[in-house]
């Protein structure tokens, strides 16, 4: 399969027999270093604008949910990937029938481990995770 993503923010997929065609948005946002609850509002404002050109796939930057420069506070600002920011992000992603793909510090199985995290919600909920 190929891959191929066209000026226009369209991704297309070339497999033996079939072409399918994706609508993504890259969020370009400055997050607010250690505030989540206002780095949710502002990715729940960028999914809202999307989900009105039709987009199927948002991605944010690294470390969006946080700011990338919070240095020490990361072990505090960490989460699990069932913690109260991924199901907020869960709650956009369904109510806006898209994929959310964003960064965020998250706790490792190992007490006092912190990764810096892509995490990727489907429209249906389901949470995948990639660490650094």
């Amino acid at each position: 399969m190929a891959i191929t993503l066209t000026g226009e923010g369209r991704l297309h997929y070339f497999g033996a027999d079939q072409v399918e065609s994706h609508i993504i948005a890259i969020a370009q946002i400055t997050p607010r270093l250690c505030d989540k609850s206002y780095n949710l509002n502002l990715m729940e404002q960028k999914a809202i604008e999307a989900r009105k050109k039709n987009v199927e796939f948002i991605i944010f930057p690294e470390l969006s949910l946080t700011g990338y420069l919070c240095h020490d506070l990361f072990h505090q600002l960490s989460e699990s990937l069932d913690g109260e920011s991924v199901r907020r992000v869960c709650n956009i992603a369904r109510q806006n029938s898209m994929t959310v793909i964003f960064g965020m510090p998250t706790q490792g199985d190992v007490k006092g481990v912190i990764y810096n995290s892509s995490v990727m919600v489907g429209e249906d909920g389901e949470v995948k995770c990639y660490n650094k």
